[in-house]
């Protein structure tokens, strides 16, 4: 992946206000291989299927901007608009596809400083939401000898309107709200074919709004002790010709917190856990709900020179996804563990001085789409 990108500043140009712009290139490419079998007593049950495949990915992002804000007494303002012109290319062993797309992208934002630490702002933003390199990727994949999956390599980029409004008290306690409505997302279909066997497609199909409340609290109950605490409230209304059943409004519920905790000695713990209740569901699927638990402990030893490091995630082995789709013709009900459960030594021994590396994130959406 490659990116550059250069930017003007004019410092109150007029009345005060401030005047940005610039120009993004980012060239994006990946070249995965895929291959999968399950024997049977030594022999493969996919015989007569091609279960190997080569998928050849390059993208090219053009993206220009401009930006203008300013600040006045307790309120700041800001407002900007950017195009983004976006060149794709994806072929495999079975085809090739060339696709190229623009969109203009506008956003403002609008804050208040009720006082030190405390603050209430509103913003709307325009955004576009990239399909996965798995998603565009023709390759049939068989998950078991009755359900396969294929992605679609003419999917397009989703757009999506964001409205938010956050509210900070003192610099501890964070209230968020938000309205979403993103248009032709990119869904997973379950299709029954003529094989009898459940085919899973990515297509671009309806329109989603999704609107709910988040909730941030960060606290010091202790000079030893830092403690975090997060929790979400949402839901969404799906619309699309594809024929399913949601039974009922979803309800997506999810709750977190980390502790972390400072002893003498050297020693220090940190303990995480996360959960999505049932109830919920995205796109056409309804989920079921899984949590993780997870610990981690430290100590340092000759004079802070040697660290150990003991961890453990989903200690409970609680984070098995489990989704359901009904349709008017068949129920698919998909169970996923990831196999998170894993418990880490780690030592680390510092020979001399340490030295401070500033390492720059750069593309993390570009990076995302790699998963």
């Amino acid at each position: 992946m490659f990116s550059g990108k250069a930017d003007l500043s004019f410092p109150k140009l007029f009345s005060g206000v401030n005047l940005e712009t610039g120009l993004k290139y980012t060239k994006f490419g990946n070249d995965s291989q895929t291959d999968y079998d399950q024997l049977i007593n030594g022999r493969s049950i996919y015989e007569g299927i091609v279960t190997e495949n080569g998928f050849h990915y390059q993208e090219q992002d053009i993206a220009g901007y401009f930006s203008m804000n300013k600040d006045f007494k307790k309120w700041s303002a800001k407002a900007g608009l950017r195009y983004e012109e976006t060149l794709t290319d994806g072929y495999s062993v079975t085809e090739r596809n060339k696709r190229n797309f623009g969109n203009f992208f506008p956003s403002a934002f609008l804050q208040y400083k009720i006082a030190d630490g405390s603050s209430a702002d509103l913003s709307y933003t325009r955004r576009i939401v990239r399909p996965s390199l798995f998603d565009v990727n023709p390759f049939k994949f068989y998950t078991s000898i009755y359900s396969d999956y294929v992605g679609n390599p003419l999917l397009n980029p989703s757009l999506q309107d964001n409205l938010n409004l956050n509210v900070m008290v003192r610099s501890i306690f964070l209230f968020s709200m938000f309205y979403n409505i993103t248009y032709a997302p990119v869904v997973s279909f379950p299709f029954n074919t003529d094989q009898n066997t459940i085919e899973t497609r990515k297509i671009n199909s309806g329109k989603l709004d999704s609107y709910g409340f988040n909730f941030d609290v960060s606290l010091n109950p202790k000079s030893w002790w830092q403690s975090n605490f997060s929790a979400s409230l949402g839901s969404y209304r799906y619309r699309s010709d594809f024929n399913y059943d949601l039974d009922g409004t979803p309800v997506n519920i999810t709750i977190s917190t980390r502790q972390s905790a400072q002893f003498p000695k050297g020693l220090s713990a940190d303990l995480g856990f996360s959960a999505t209740l049932p109830g919920g569901g995205y796109n056409i699927a309804r989920q079921k709900g899984y949590s993780s638990l997870d610990l981690g402990l430290s100590k340092t030893l000759l004079r802070n020179r040697l660290i150990l490091s003991l961890s453990a995630q989903d200690i409970l082995k609680s984070s098995t996804q489990r989704s359901t789709v009904l349709t008017s013709e068949f129920r698919s009900i998909n169970s996923n563990y990831y196999d998170f459960r894993q418990v880490m030594l780690s030592v680390r021994f510092k020979f001399g001085r340490e030295l401070k590396v500033v390492r720059k994130k750069s593309a993390p959406q570009e990076l995302n789409r790699l998963k």
